[in-house]
């Protein structure tokens, strides 16, 4: 598991420090602070490998020296440390020429419906070339159509295997497939696979179909953004586990004692009742494939935009083994990422004010606008009551009346006044 990131002269902030939990780390913060970029070092410290062909991170402009340290538990109960410099000669990252350390099963779920794989039993060990072979990249076609490299399938791909299992009566990749869909689906959808169903003429392959709640069977090249979303990552998760039961057992070694998922923008493409969901049930499916209990220990790191998000891990958050993040900007130093206690918030609207989403209201920008024309008001008009005139109270009364509902709270106080001064009926 990773255990520390440390980096200096490089990515938002002259200086960032993270210290992770053993299970779940949860990063919230607003667009462009760097969360995609911390997970993107999270990953390279576990991999050595960028998850973006010929995209390394590279140095602040005006940095002197830059480099990153790090902390990962290995096989081993000790944490390993490295600290790897940016060579400016070279333009590179001098990687120490130890073996890497061995962190456990490596899956990276990107935003933009990417993903990247990396196996201790299959991106290890040297080749005959001397090489380790580079993590398991997929664009977002290729976790469908398939992973090709130097003429070899990697993986078959989503719509490939899927029907491959299906046709197998009494497969386990498909039962898995079932439970983990079932697991993932949203409150009172049960996502369900449907026939397998042909959709040309001119192309000979059968396509797997979702069975829709209104009695269609949908085939997967059309579901939603956030259905392939759910589905991208079931399959992903049952592939990347079983691939490595079967690469270990050819290697005759023990299966990975760690499993770590990293996840940008857990949320996205969902609607909030899943979004309410969706990252307990991804535990819970990861602890069902590998054996809750006696499997591999889990760790997860993962962003997120949404404080339902942040709702549904009230119940389920334990501070000994899980940490909340800010990242926030910091005057003197860009940005800073700060570890804080979980405190629960009750509701979504809770959450959306608080520190980690920085809203001040949860109303519109026009409504907040004519808000504080109001209260501003009715301020002056409480240490200066002959200073309200009927005129404007009015015209901010219309206003008002376009913005809010009947039963906003925000009339109460508004309401006295005006009937008091005899200007509503």
């Amino acid at each position: 598991m990773l255990h520390k990131i440390t980096l200096e002269g490089v990515g938002p902030s002259n200086h960032l420090e993270a210290t992770f939990a053993e299970r779940l780390n949860l990063i919230t913060g607003d667009n462009g602070l760097g969360k995609s970029f911390l997970l993107e070092v999270a990953w390279w410290a576990l991999t050595r490998t960028w998850p973006h062909k010929n995209r390394p991170a590279l140095p602040r402009q005006n940095a002197r020296k830059a480099g990153i340290d790090t902390e990962v538990f290995g096989s081993g109960k000790k944490a390993v440390s490295r600290k790897i410099p940016f060579d400016f000669a070279k333009q590179k990252w001098i990687q120490p020429q130890a073996r890497p350390q061995l962190p456990g099963l490596v899956l990276f779920a990107q935003v933009d419906g990417g993903f990247a794989v990396w196996d201790p039993a299959r991106n290890y060990w040297k080749d005959e070339d001397g090489e380790r072979p580079s993590a398991f990249l997929f664009d977002s076609e290729q976790v469908w159509t398939g992973l090709q490299e130097d003429g070899q399938w990697r993986c078959n791909g989503l719509y490939r295997d899927w029907a491959s299992w299906q046709r197998e009566s009494g497969n386990e990749a498909f039962a898995q497939l079932k439970l983990a869909l079932e697991k993932l689906s949203p409150p009172g959808e049960t996502l369900r696979p449907g026939l397998l169903q042909r959709i040309s003429t001119e192309d000979s392959q059968d396509y797997p179909t979702i069975h829709m709640p209104y009695g269609v069977d949908v085939p997967l090249i059309h579901a939603s953004a956030a259905i392939r979303r759910i589905l991208a990552l079931a399959y992903l998760l049952i592939w990347a586990w079983r691939e490595h039961l079967r690469a270990a057992e050819l290697r005759r070694e023990a299966t990975a004692k760690r499993i770590i998922l990293l996840i940008d923008e857990v949320e996205a493409h969902l609607h909030p009742a899943w979004q309410k969901k969706i990252l307990p049930s991804l535990l819970h499916v990861v602890e069902a494939l590998t054996g809750a209990g006696s499997g591999p220990a889990i760790q997860v790191i993962c962003s997120t935009h949404s404080p339902l998000v942040c709702v549904s891990m009230e119940s389920y958050f334990d501070s000994e083994r899980d940490q909340l993040f800010d990242l926030d900007l910091d005057p003197l130093n860009g940005v800073r990422l700060e570890a804080v206690p979980f405190q629960k918030m009750g509701t979504g609207e809770n959450w959306l004010l608080s520190r980690h989403f920085d809203l001040k209201t949860s109303y519109s920008v026009e409504a907040e606008k004519v808000l504080a024309t109001a209260a501003k008001l009715v301020e002056e008009g409480t240490k200066n009551p002959a200073s309200i005139k009927k005129a404007e109270f009015l015209r901010v009364d219309k206003d008002l009346r376009t913005v809010l509902t009947e039963l906003d709270p925000s009339w109460v106080r508004w309401r006295t006044i005006g009937e008091k001064r005899g200007w509503l009926g």
